[in-house]
């Protein structure tokens, strides 16, 4: 819904309109534009063009399948329409859809790379898009006799409630699409050479999906500085490919541009990377470690959120975008930047649910609760699995089930359990 001049005006559908020359604009006859048959997995946020009839049944990058994997049509409308005929606004509406993260389909082998240190960049064309399925659900749209295209669920549910005026459409004829934008511009990528042992940057789940995103955010603010543009004009997102047989993940920053303004390139020389590197290094420690930022729970507006960015403030944390410029900068995890935040964890949970906070060897903060412990652990740690450690009686860090006294803090390290406090991208 769009309030324009004291009128609330409902989108129905989408139209286009060409102009004649001669009286009235003629109508377009295929207003979805440009259709582009695709594949989109849910789980790594990867796309593809899909060639052929047969498209993969399962996610060429991260091996996802089912639900989590499928084949689309993105169209690209030439036009949207409202219902023609608005009505008064009370003072409330329903905003539109906010955008869509970008995806991006890189082509290293198109694309210069340049290493510095531990970190390894890819900067040049690729292919962006922006994809609104409908939360997964797609859209359905059908031809109307005014040669406009409406959304079949919206023309049914106004059958039922006579709220707008449409017209009969020919719903034999409707087309499952998605609805997004496909085009070409710069692109950087950045990211650590290789993953230190025990370590998962995968972004699978909301911890370390936030800390790629404020990473990501992180470069944008030290980039657009560097630059002198707006926060506006370059896209931040993340891309997982597989190289080599191995799972890689970048973080990338785009051109809002079509075929790009020549930013994200330029970012990707040596020179201007290593200055980008080191000018994000700078800022993390000569401004958000240090007061009033250093007290800041998660991020603000004053580090990292901004307008344009809103979709993501739910998983920003700069503290987390910090641990993984570390890895970049090739230094190690310092988890103990975390430990106050770790024993507030533990807690919390204590207090909201059960068991006492225990501290176990190398200052790593847990939950007992009975005859299990709960282990708070970084978003990054792999997590312990049953046979891991501890599994052998003569290993001299076994213990017994009968062994276990919470208040000596012994435990029993075959249970498996972890808790999730998303907020923080803790476990």
């Amino acid at each position: 819904e769009t309030v324009w001049d004291k009128a609330l005006h409902t989108a129905v559908g989408l139209a286009n309109f060409i102009p004649s020359g001669r009286g009235k604009p003629k109508p377009d006859d295929d207003p979805l534009g440009h259709v582009h048959p695709i594949t989109v997995c849910h789980r790594c946020r990867s796309v593809g063009h899909q060639h052929g009839p047969n498209p993969p049944v399962a996610c060429p990058e991260c091996s996802a399948a089912g639900e989590e994997f499928s084949s689309i049509k993105l169209a690209e409308p030439n036009g949207f329409r409202s219902a023609y005929r608005p009505e008064d606004y009370d003072g409330d509406y329903t905003r539109g859809q906010r955008s869509s993260a970008p995806r991006i389909t890189p082509d290293r082998s198109q694309m210069a790379q340049v290493d510095i240190g531990a970190a390894r960049a890819h900067s040049g064309p690729c292919d962006l898009y922006f994809i609104n399925d409908n939360g997964g659900s797609l859209y359905r749209f059908a031809p109307a006799r005014d040669k406009s295209w409406i959304d079949v669920d919206l023309w049914k549910e106004n059958k039922e409630s006579g709220r707008f005026w449409l017209p009969s459409i020919s719903e034999n004829e409707a087309r499952e699409v998605a609805l997004g934008m496909a085009k070409k511009t710069d692109a950087l990528l950045v990211g650590p050479r290789d993953w230190p042992v025990g370590l998962d940057l995968l972004p699978f789940d909301a911890g370390r999906r936030g800390a790629w995103y404020s990473f990501g955010f992180l470069l944008r603010i030290v980039a657009t500085r560097q630059l002198d543009i707006g926060l506006e004009e370059l896209n931040v997102g993340y891309s997982v490919r597989q190289v080599d047989a191995r799972p890689v993940v970048d973080v990338f920053l785009s051109d809002q541009l079509d075929n790009g303004a020549g930013y994200s390139t330029h970012l990707g020389g040596a020179t201007e990377l290593n200055d980008l590197l080191n000018g994000t290094d700078d800022y993390v420690a000569r401004t958000l470690a240090r007061p009033p930022h250093d007290q800041c729970e998660s991020s603000c507006y004053q580090c990292l959120r901004d307008y344009f960015n809103s979709m993501y403030h739910p998983l920003l944390d700069w503290r987390l975008g910090r641990d993984l410029l570390d890895l970049v900068l090739g230094r190690p995890l310092d988890t103990g930047q975390w430990e106050d935040a770790e024993q507030s964890l533990a807690k919390s949970f204590t207090e909201d649910f059960e068991g006492h906070p225990i501290s176990l060897d190398g200052k790593v903060s847990a939950v007992a609760t009975g005859s299990n412990v709960l282990i708070v652990r970084h978003p990054f740690e792999s997590p312990t699995h049953d046979d891991d450690y501890y599994s052998a009686p003569d290993h001299p860090g076994y213990h017994d089930d009968d062994d276990y006294d919470p208040a000596s803090g012994y435990y029993d390290d075959s249970a498996s359990g972890y808790y999730d406090d998303s907020a923080s991208g803790y476990y």
